[in-house]
């Protein structure tokens, strides 16, 4: 978020005063927010907080549904398929109740070198029998692990039952592999650097990255200025911090199958007045009241998909009603371009791409 000098970080503009003009921020080094020059008031109609009683369904008086809406926010149908894959494999911890006391586990936790391990495949915590006996087979799918901080008797039991001692992140990482629970070209790394046993989640903390990437869902949590290439969806540009990915809303269908997407570009929100301690905003000082404020921001997509011809780009309100239609800056027979300054189109963050 672009800043200013001020004795308090703060949001203090009136949203009248500069609703159409924000403009994309520009990067500064200081220290209060200029709502004037970097924030949009959110757009938000009454059919946002009222039920629907007008005539006609809220499909056929707005042209998207909050249902819709609400699974491009990550919101599951009942019935439908979850646009992410379960991890076929997993960790699971063991845990001797009687060293919950002898022990005190009840301060020394599972600690972070063996919880890293959720973002990589499924992790669980298995309470065992009397004396560390386990309660349950260990699955095939399924590497048993002592919990750091076990008594050396516990352990010694554990071990007999095929349960291995805690260790280092990297190397049950490579345990797993050996297992063949992970797959060898897994990018994990332990340290900053995670990848989904199933390839579709990459998280890298150095760069302050992560990625989604499935049949029905593909974006980026990242830095302005990040550009990725995923399976169907190409980010060309990204002004701001950020959130930027598309979801399938059709059905089951995949991205480059659908009629009907979403794209979600979700930047920073505030409330109008808020103020904080320092420009990292970290400690609120003062809590703000409405409108909220959207940083404004610039996005260019490519995105794939059979329809590509005849598709065209809406900015959202938060009930899902169309502001406008964006024509693409490109398109041919399999793939379709477009660009949106949140500025310049409107302060959305849910941008839907459809044929009609």
């Amino acid at each position: 978020m672009p800043l200013e000098s001020s004795s308090a970080p703060q949001a203090s503009a009136s949203a009248s005063r500069f609703g159409s003009r924000a403009v994309s921020p520009a990067a500064r080094s200081t220290a209060s927010i200029d709502e004037k020059k970097t924030m949009s008031p959110l757009t938000c109609s009454r059919a946002a907080q009222l039920p629907c009683t007008a005539s006609g369904s809220r499909e056929e008086r707005t042209g998207f549904s909050r249902r819709t809406v609400r699974r491009a926010a990550g919101g599951v149908e009942p019935g439908r398929r979850r646009p992410v894959s379960r991890a076929a494999s997993a960790v699971r911890v063991e845990v001797n109740p009687e060293d919950v006391y002898t022990q005190k586990l009840w301060t020394n936790q599972m600690n972070a070198r063996q919880s890293l391990l959720a973002l990589v495949c499924g992790l669980g915590i298995d309470v065992t029998g009397p004396e560390g006996k386990l309660l349950r087979p260990v699955e095939k799918n399924q590497l048993a692990v002592a919990l750091d901080n076990t008594s050396s008797s516990t352990l010694s039991r554990l071990k007999a039952q095929g349960v291995v001692p805690g260790a280092s992140t990297w190397e049950m990482l490579q345990l797993l592999k050996q297992k063949k629970l992970l797959p060898a070209a897994n990018r994990s790394d332990g340290e900053s650097l995670f990848e989904s046993s199933t390839g579709e989640l990459l998280l890298d903390n150095r760069r302050s990255f992560m990625r989604v990437n499935t049949p029905r869902l593909q974006g980026v949590c990242a830095l302005a200025g990040t550009r990725e290439k995923l399976d169907d969806f190409e980010i060309q540009e990204m002004s701001t911090n950020g959130n930027l990915a598309i979801v399938s809303v059709d059905g089951t269908r995949p991205i480059r199958e659908a009629e009907r997407l979403v794209v979600v570009y979700a930047t920073n929100a505030l409330n109008s007045g808020m103020e904080f301690a320092e420009a990292e905003m970290k400690t609120l000082k003062r809590m703000g009241s409405t409108p909220s404020l959207l940083e404004a921001g610039k996005f260019r997509i490519r995105l794939r998909n059979r329809h590509a011809e005849k598709l065209k780009l809406y900015p959202l309100d938060l009930s899902g009603r169309r502001l406008k239609q964006i024509e693409p800056d490109r398109n041919d027979a399999d793939t379709v371009s477009f660009s949106v300054d949140t500025a310049r189109d409107g302060a959305a963050v849910f941008f839907e791409i459809a044929g009609k």
